[in-house]
């Protein structure tokens, strides 16, 4: 499935010096991004600049890792 391919990417994407990667959902209900932090029975758990956001790709019609957020200066 694209989303898990996507989600493995986020959560493993990493080196010496860069910027950790956002992972922006849409959904029917809207859009959330942020870092993601680890997943807990089928649901990303976002680190956002309002604390850690739960986000289910199950019914998500995008999942894309993003080097920053749309709409924040810090990129979530």
């Amino acid at each position: 499935m694209p989303a898990e391919l996507v989600l493995g990417v986020a959560f493993t994407r990493d080196g010496p010096g860069k910027e950790k990667p956002r992972l922006l959902v849409r959904t029917p209900a809207g859009t959330e991004c942020g870092e993601p932090r680890r997943t807990e029975r089928g649901v990303v758990v976002l680190k956002t600049d309002t604390g850690e956001l739960r986000v289910s790709p199950a019914g998500a019609t995008a999942v894309m890792a993003v080097e920053v957020c749309p709409g924040t200066a810090q990129g979530g």
